[in-house]
């Protein structure tokens, strides 16, 4: 499946925020959770990673 494009510009590589890099820019974000610290590299599916704090409610809506 084709990725969903994230609205806005990315940040100059210079100056990522903090957190996740792409907080700033994603409807999805919360204070704190995706800003705090950089979320951990995580195993979606056998050969398919994300990085993102949240990824798992995702799923879980997805597939409710």
């Amino acid at each position: 499946d084709r990725l969903a494009s994230i609205e806005g510009v990315v940040p100059d590589p210079m100056f990522w925020p903090s957190g996740c890099r792409f907080a700033p820019r994603c409807t999805a974000a919360t204070m704190g959770l995706c800003t705090d610290s950089v979320p951990p590299l995580a195993e979606a599916d056998p050969g398919r990673r994300v990085r993102c704090a949240r990824w798992k409610e995702f799923v879980e809506k997805a597939y409710a």
